[in-house]
């Protein structure tokens, strides 16, 4: 399954920092993205009866069903570019 870098698990406790969470969770979802092209994102909603949890450095994200297995050996990763901040999920190994 899914792991975190350090570096990402500091940067989603920055985010969740500076916003109200409360009744919500981190998920990862996958979206459109143009054609046929999907995009996976970190949401904050309300967590469903089918996601699957990634407990990792002290942090809970929760995987919409249907990812699991395209998570499968990645991990996520982020990139500072100035101010701003990319998370990616890369292959591992």
């Amino acid at each position: 399954m899914l792991t975190i870098t350090g570096q990402a698990a500091s940067a989603i406790r920055q985010l969740l920092a500076g916003h109200e969470t409360r009744g919500r969770v981190l998920r990862i979802v996958e979206r459109p993205a143009g054609r046929e092209r999907r995009l996976l994102m970190l949401a904050l909603s309300r967590e469903l009866p089918t996601d699957l949890v990634v407990a990792e450095r002290g942090l809970r994200i929760f995987v919409e069903l249907g990812l699991a297995e395209r998570l499968e050996n990645r991990r996520l990763d982020v990139r500072r570019e100035g101010e701003r901040v990319r998370f990616l999920v890369e292959q591992v190994g």
